[in-house]
């Protein structure tokens, strides 16, 4: 059926244990890019709305109340984007359903 450089070579003269590699290696560079996502959808809006808090205080002569604002709501918005980077992570971390294509018309039995 096959012969033996047919079954390594494969499809446009790629390697198809290379291409298997590099389908492993996209994958993983996929998710180091969310896991840099889920990393900086928790530090810059925590960091931003206290800097912004400390900026206001300091800048404008309005109370302590407002760092405690901003890092409420900093706080907040951290762990929403949490939640969605996590969803997104374990969304991609599942395998890909593969479903059948649907019947044509004259296959029908």
């Amino acid at each position: 059926m096959y012969n033996r450089q047919e079954l390594f070579w494969g499809v446009a003269g790629f390697p198809r244990l290379a291409r298997i590699e590099w389908e492993r290696t996209m994958k993983e560079l996929t998710l180091l890019t969310w896991l840099t996502q889920l990393g900086l959808s928790v530090a810059v809006p925590l960091g931003g709305f206290v800097w912004l808090g400390v900026w206001l205080r300091d800048a404008w002569g309005w109370g302590d109340w407002i760092f405690w604002v901003g890092l409420v709501l900093g706080l907040y918005c951290a762990a929403d984007g949490l939640r969605i980077s996590l969803k997104n992570l374990s969304r991609l971390a599942k395998p890909k359903k593969t479903e059948k294509p649907p019947v044509a018309f004259n296959d029908h039995d």
